[in-house]
């Protein structure tokens, strides 16, 4: 579905963009003097691929982001348009280390800086795409894996489309 792959596609632009991810990394922030590693691009994929078949497939870098699609409504809002609804958007996290509590600490400093973006790109996307800066978190305790200790979390944004 062309739109899904639309919607992801803004997503992630945002997140990889300078006012993204990276911008959590800004002089000062909790983040760099944490001294996690900066975002890559290539750290942030548009697949939804389970973590056991891509570390089995890729040498995995950690932390890794997944922007993927996970459900499209089209709720019929407005009686003249083809497609009235929402999309709900993850962004799925996993982060890696020798240290349980270094890879907790880690992973919601991650997540902040994703949620910070939502907060802060609220409204029109791209044609037709809202972002109404509303999101959940879900966090996975800690396991085994990775390199050390492998922990995930959630991010379900949810984005309202309108198409004529």
């Amino acid at each position: 579905m062309a739109l899904v792959r639309e919607v992801v596609t803004l997503l992630h632009t945002l997140l990889s963009s300078e006012r993204g991810i990276a911008k959590g990394w800004a002089a000062g922030s909790e983040a760099l003097e944490s001294g996690l590693p900066r975002v890559g691009a290539d750290q942030i994929i548009t697949n939804h691929i389970p973590a056991n078949l891509l570390a089995q497939q890729n040498a995995v870098r950690y932390p890794r982001f997944q922007i993927y699609c996970a459900r499209v409504e089209n709720q019929m809002r407005e009686k003249f348009n083809r497609f009235s609804g929402t999309a709900q958007l993850t962004v799925e996290i996993h982060h890696s280390g020798e240290k349980w509590d270094s890879v907790s600490s880690g992973l919601s400093l991650y997540v902040q800086a994703v949620t910070d973006v939502v907060e802060a790109n609220r409204g029109e996307l791209g044609a037709g795409v809202h972002l109404p800066g509303r999101y959940s978190v879900e966090i996975d305790a800690p396991k085994a894996g990775g390199r050390g200790y492998l922990q995930s979390a959630r991010i379900l944004v949810p984005v309202e489309i309108v198409r004529s």
